[in-house]
């Protein structure tokens, strides 16, 4: 498994509701792969989801203390979706995985202008970004008319349905 890090809140563990215990990075040695891509492939889609309905133009403490913890679930998604994509060699699965990574390296520049990078296919947040940049800067990119979100949320279903979970 790639080396990043995963902070375990409420905010990533709604994201995995569809099985809650993939949220927690020792859960995850034992887990099949296929049990793993659907769960972090649902978990990426609703992460994408969650950011439709944020309001990015609510300044206040608590919204961007909301902001932070979301943004980080998202990470955390999406790293994981990474991780457990990355022994695929062919398929569709295969295909909708290079598309995730694809996407977000296409927006690395706008990523790392949000305090986001992306460096392996995996995306790291600065310990400042979310607390130093008002959350209404992150709303082309995130909101819910963000070309972005909508292929990312695309690729994430699609990864999801790919998988035979019958293997």
């Amino acid at each position: 498994m790639a080396s990043f890090s995963v902070t375990n809140n409420v905010y990533l563990r709604n994201l995995y509701s569809i099985d809650r215990s993939l949220s927690v990075k020792n859960n995850r040695t034992e887990a099949p792969t296929t049990r793993l891509i659907v769960a972090d492939s649902s978990a990426l889609n609703k992460a994408t989801k969650t950011f439709s309905s944020f309001n990015f133009d609510d300044d206040s403490k608590t919204n961007k203390e909301k902001f932070q913890k979301t943004l980080k679930s998202f990470a955390d998604a999406y790293n994981y979706t990474v991780s457990s994509t990355s022994s695929l060699k062919s398929g569709q699965s295969f295909n909708a995985a290079s598309k995730i990574k694809n996407l977000t390296e296409k927006y690395s520049s706008e990523l790392k202008s949000l305090g986001i990078s992306v460096k392996n296919g995996y995306m790291t947040i600065s310990s400042t970004a979310a607390s130093n940049i008002s959350p209404d800067q992150y709303k082309e990119l995130f909101g819910k008319d963000s070309a972005y979100m909508k292929e990312l949320s695309a690729y994430a279903k699609k990864l999801g349905n790919s998988i035979d979970v019958s293997l």
